[in-house]
């Protein structure tokens, strides 16, 4: 577990150091049209009388088509929590749950139990950008109205005669969102975004910040 999480480590200090380099050579690869935005998302872990709201990363590319236009995909990864499916057991009490040889077992007071699962996201988004249509200059300030449109899937265990792992169907989501960033150079900003859609677990509100790269 420590080497998987050091290996993560490595890999995104390894990311960001070779961006930082190209930050500081001003040199732009697309000539700035590419924009990559890394940051963190929330998602709604559903648990008895209340929903809680779980980080998880997320990071987009897009492609400027026009001062007014780019468009590109998002991608979204991080842990979650399911819901055991246990049964009532009138002897003990509780909620259980034993594997068919009986090797495995789960059980529950109260009846919510919960294992770890993870999340994958995915899919296409638009930034329509507001200001160019009002100034001709280019300013460290940035507003966009973001459609968006894709695809989440679980990665979680189900309790049958065995517990195994399985993806789930996928979810379909679909909001449309208003974002701000604020650009301390041609090539490094900061963003966040609120969007308005139908999302995981009857959540109809997203929230997205971090950092941007132009590049």
């Amino acid at each position: 577990m420590h080497f998987q999480k050091f290996k993560k480590t490595l890999f995104v200090s390894f990311f960001l150091l070779t961006l930082s380099g190209a930050i500081k050579s001003q040199s732009t690869l697309f000539g700035g049209n590419l924009s990559l935005k890394l940051g963190i998302s929330g998602l709604n872990s559903i648990s008895e009388n209340q929903i809680s709201l779980i980080p998880i990363s997320y990071g987009s590319a897009t492609y400027k088509l026009n001062k007014y236009i780019e468009t590109g995909i998002y991608l979204g990864y991080g842990n979650f929590k399911h819901k055991d499916d246990l049964s009532y057991n009138e002897t003990t009490g509780m909620y259980e749950w034993y594997s068919i040889d009986s090797t495995s077992h789960m059980g529950s007071s109260g009846g919510e139990s919960y294992s770890s699962s993870k999340v994958v996201r995915y899919g296409l988004v638009t930034e329509v950008h507001l200001l160019p249509l009002f100034f001709e200059k280019d300013m460290r300030i940035d507003i966009s109205i973001t459609p968006q449109l894709g695809v989440l899937k679980e990665n979680h265990d189900v309790l049958e005669d065995y517990r195994r792992t399985i993806w789930s169907e996928p979810f379909f989501e679909f909001g449309l969102g208003i974002g701000t960033k604020y650009n301390f150079s041609r090539q490094l900003g900061v963003f966040s975004e609120i969007a308005i859609g139908r999302f995981y677990h009857n959540d109809n509100i997203r929230v997205k910040l971090g950092l941007s790269f132009n590049i």
